[in-house]
């Protein structure tokens, strides 16, 4: 037996819900660089193997990240908005309420970047397409992977510049070591290569 999601959605998050549930936020139709950004979100009961429509986020967003905070909720943040242009807009989704509150904006639109919670509980957000050029080609918005981090902080509801990649990078990965520290790992980028490795 298949279950069908209510939209057509690709680029989603998947959220955990306090009753065993799951809210699929977001995401969107039609082609990578020309998504329709969905607000909409579905919220997956495995009881009943189906799915019914959740709460709306506050904006369209697909291709976002969703990163779980010390707290238990989640911050949710950039992707792309209904014109398919990358976004600096971030919400916070709680669990327990089932409610997406908006917070700070990100200092940087992005779309394609990654995001890790820190040791200290503030969360590092790192490179992703901060435009979609599509002129003269598609393959021009290769040019618009950034290099720019920055670091949020849930206490203060702030976002502050952080330190400068070496390689602008984007579509990449990011995970925390058991030393604290992240690993950024491949992605595209328009400096010297395509395909990164380790840096």
């Amino acid at each position: 037996r298949s279950a069908y999601m209510l939209d057509e959605r690709a680029f989603a998050t998947v959220l955990p819900r306090t009753d065993g549930s799951w809210t699929i936020a977001g995401g969107g139709r039609g082609a990578l660089l020309a998504q329709v950004a969905h607000r909409t979100t579905e919220i997956y009961d495995p009881l009943t193997d189906s799915f019914t429509f959740g709460p709306n986020m506050n904006v369209e967003r697909s291709i976002h990240t969703a990163t779980r905070l010390n707290d238990g909720r989640w911050l949710l943040a950039g992707g792309v908005a209904i014109a398919n242009d990358p976004q600096s807009l971030c919400e916070i989704y709680d669990p327990a309420t089932g409610a997406f509150t908006q917070v700070a904006s990100m200092i940087t639109p992005r779309m394609g970047h990654t995001a890790n919670l820190l040791p200290n509980g503030r969360v590092l957000v790192t490179g992703g397409l901060q435009a979609l050029t599509v002129l003269p080609t598609q393959l021009s918005a290769i040019r618009d992977a950034t290099n720019l981090t920055e670091i949020y902080d849930p206490v203060a509801n702030t976002w502050t510049a952080g330190p400068n990649l070496r390689t602008p990078r984007a579509g990449h990965i990011s995970f925390q070591r058991p030393d604290g520290k992240v690993v950024l790992a491949g992605g595209i980028s328009w400096d010297s290569v395509i395909l990164l490795g380790w840096l």
